[in-house]
């Protein structure tokens, strides 16, 4: 049985051109262009608002990316959905960027004291350019640009950004980030903020039907307002030690959410690959497996959906640098010289089916 389009999958049904296809979307609220990516029986549609992953589909089963399901709901998203977000994702604490020998410089705050995901207007509310497509009977891929103006949202210096996405017969959906800091030392550090439901952009809650196993052997400790206090905690008897597999929120779980970031044991900062995650929707045994050149892995469990979504209807995989690390010595800095490029890679290979 085929499984019930996604609004995205739908707007594509009648395109008859193989590998790429590309529309543009209006509403009294905005525009939006869209990119469908197709290689073999895989598809994924990506938007220019905030290069966003909007789907991520096998034919014939569900699209198991969670996002608004319209132009306008994307427009209005304020929960990050499929998007690349940026210049600095996750939390810093008080918007303060120190800078040892010179004074501080302060960013927009937009949850409460601290800054979130880029501020009031991160790269998740930008419109991204089409650079590149291109596409042969393997692979289809997909190159969307954004120029970081030097002050945006308090941030020191331009950040040329680039955001390739690239999908190939076997499953694979490889993103690759790359910034170049262009005229002052600033932190760069973005991430891809996806909601998965392998079960279905419909289906029901996360939290028992996935179980997850991951190589990650610590984390860091965060505070009530989700910021690391700097210590790094070991998994070793902890209930977030997924080194044996089990469902993301056990039935008798003593924790009621993920929101943590995971660290990979003995990261190699070389820009090799390796897997940090794997994810099985139980009863299809369809499989996410995410690798990536990051040391760690924000994974968060949809806790604070809210309507037309649901709390916990899908979970974030997301692959960065360490979180506040301008406020901790001891993290792996964030910042990029001025003429500097950072390259983030982080790939997500889908299986339809566990074993296949």
């Amino acid at each position: 049985m085929h499984a019930v389009p996604s609004y995205w999958q739908s707007l594509f049904q009648t395109e008859a051109s193989p590998g790429f296809a590309r529309r543009q979307l209006r509403s009294d609220a905005g525009m939006m262009e869209i990119f469908r990516l197709q290689a073999g029986d895989f598809t994924a549609v990506i938007g220019s608002y905030g290069a966003r992953l909007l789907s991520f589909a096998h034919r014939p089963g569900p699209d198991i990316v969670v996002s608004p399901q319209s132009l306008d709901a994307v427009l209005s998203d304020q929960a990050y959905m499929g998007a690349t977000v940026g210049r600095v994702c996750n939390r810093i604490r008080s918007g303060e960027l120190p800078r040892p020998g010179t004074e501080a410089l302060f960013l927009s705050r937009n949850e409460g004291p601290n800054h979130l995901h880029g501020g009031l207007e991160g790269f998740d509310k930008k419109y991204w350019r089409l650079l590149e497509q291109q596409h042969d009977a393997t692979s289809s891929r997909l190159t969307l640009a954004y120029l970081s103006q030097d002050g945006e949202e308090g941030y020191p210096g331009a950040v040329a950004v680039k955001a390739v996405f690239e999908l190939n017969t076997q499953g694979q959906l490889r993103i690759d980030y790359e910034s170049n800091s262009l005229t002052h030392r600033t932190p760069i550090n973005l991430t891809q903020h996806a909601y998965w439901n392998l079960g279905g952009f419909q289906a029901e809650a996360i939290g028992t039907t996935h179980s997850m196993v991951s190589p990650c052997d610590r984390i860091l400790e965060t505070d009530a307002a989700a910021l690391p206090t700097g210590r790094i905690i070991s998994l070793d008897g902890h209930p977030f030690d997924f080194r044996l597999r089990k469902p993301l929120i056990p039935a008798d779980s003593s924790y009621q959410g993920l929101n943590h970031f995971f660290l990979q044991p003995d990261h190699l900062q070389d820009g090799t690959l390796r897997t940090v995650a794997e994810i099985i929707h139980e009863s299809s045994k369809r499989r996410l497996v995410v690798s990536t050149n990051q040391p760690g892995l924000q994974i968060y469990t949809g806790d604070y959906l809210q309507k037309p979504m649901r709390p916990f209807q899908g979970f974030c995989l997301e692959a960065s640098g360490y979180v506040d690390a301008p406020h901790h010595e001891h993290f792996p800095s964030i910042w990029v010289d001025a003429g500097s490029r950072l390259q983030q890679t982080t790939v997500y290979q889908f299986t339809p089916s566990h074993g296949i």
